[in-house]
């Protein structure tokens, strides 16, 4: 149960991070979405910086822990040597080094919990950008930018260099390198 809670508070950090889009929110977060499961949404967090590594190596543990109790027929507990063992690699728990495997469970879910929480409380969401519909007038101007930064780039070309291979590498990466740079025209193109 704890690392189920662990997992729903992962979901929650993740839907305050995102855009305010809820519906393809849902579809990120839902069980065949990209942060669908426990581990995706733990490599998310960490991969975008939600998570320090420590963190993010106690809830792998968490995970491996749980499926260890939920996938095992025979019947096992905390002094299990494979529990035990991970139990032992738990970081963010604040308990002595001979403590019971549970217990420092228990505890390294509090820490992580308290750690995750600290995060929903500071994150910031991403903002959607704002897409720039262009005018008539805005679409011309920069469509005859374009026409003239490519005829300046032609204008300096024999037809044999225009024809070679190295001459059509030359015009794409001069055209490309007017496109950007700003200081040519003086102003800023779109």
């Amino acid at each position: 149960m704890a690392a189920a809670f662990l997992d729903s508070r992962l979901e929650l950090l993740i839907s305050k991070k995102l855009v305010d889009d809820r519906k393809i929110v849902q579809q990120f977060l839902e069980f065949n979405g990209v942060a669908g499961s426990f581990s995706s949404r733990i490599d998310f967090c960490y991969l975008t910086g939600l998570l320090t590594k420590s963190v993010y190596s106690d809830l792998n543990l968490i995970r491996k822990i749980r499926n260890e109790f939920g996938h095992r027929v025979e019947p096992i507990s905390f002094e299990t040597p494979e529990i035990r063992s991970r139990c032992e690699q738990l970081q963010n728990n604040n308990t002595p080094i001979d403590a019971w495997p549970r217990l420092k469970f228990t505890n390294t879910c509090f820490g992580v919990l308290s750690s995750i929480d600290a995060s929903i409380i500071r994150v910031n969401s991403f903002k959607t950008p704002v897409d720039h519909l262009w005018t008539r007038e805005e679409k011309e101007k920069s469509y005859l930018n374009f026409l003239n930064k490519f005829n300046g780039v032609l204008d300096g070309m024999s037809p044999e260099l225009l024809c070679s291979k190295e001459g059509k590498m030359k015009i794409f990466g001069e055209l490309i390198d007017s496109m950007y740079d700003e200081t040519k025209t003086g102003t800023e193109d779109h």
